[in-house]
């Protein structure tokens, strides 16, 4: 009897693994397949960003170029004052030292000009400086303000 309880024990595994064959089999096909999709679409979303990476590397010359020159045009014509200082700095929600950074002057400077009368006499490179700040919109004046990550270099192994 043992014997028959052991062989029916077996056919009804066998049957088993038979059963769960068939159907994972599908199923383990879609997987590859889908797999290879995945990767595909990996290796094309990679080839797209090195273009979008070169693209930008073109493009960002030529617009900080007609930035410059819009900023001279403007810093020739400007007439800055302590209220347009003012508004500029609350235009792009920033502190005096961030409008200070930004326009490569002490925070003191900024301080004096929205505080002072009237017309305000500056340098001529001040002026152009502040003129490529009043071009900025508050979301690229705020990317300008944060640090670049400092790349890490890696060891050469001997």
């Amino acid at each position: 009897m043992p014997n028959f309880a052991q062989s029916f024990k077996e056919e009804v595994a066998r049957l088993a693994r038979k059963e769960a064959r068939s159907l994972v089999g599908p199923v383990k096909k879609d997987n590859v397949r889908l797999k290879k999709t995945v990767a595909e679409l990996r290796r094309e979303v990679g080839s797209l960003q090195r273009k979008i990476k070169n693209l930008q590397a073109q493009v960002k010359p030529v617009v900080q170029t007609t930035m410059a020159s819009v900023a001279e045009g403007q810093a020739e014509a400007m007439r800055p004052t302590a209220r347009s200082i003012r508004a500029l700095r609350k235009r792009l929600k920033l502190t005096q030292g961030q409008l200070a950074k930004l326009a490569g002057v002490s925070g003191v400077s900024v301080s004096k000009w929205e505080n002072s009368r009237g017309k305000l006499s500056l340098r001529a490179g001040t002026l152009a400086s502040l003129a490529k700040v009043m071009v900025l919109d508050k979301d690229r004046a705020q990317a300008l303000l944060v640090p670049k990550p400092k790349k890490k270099r890696r060891k050469k192994r001997k």
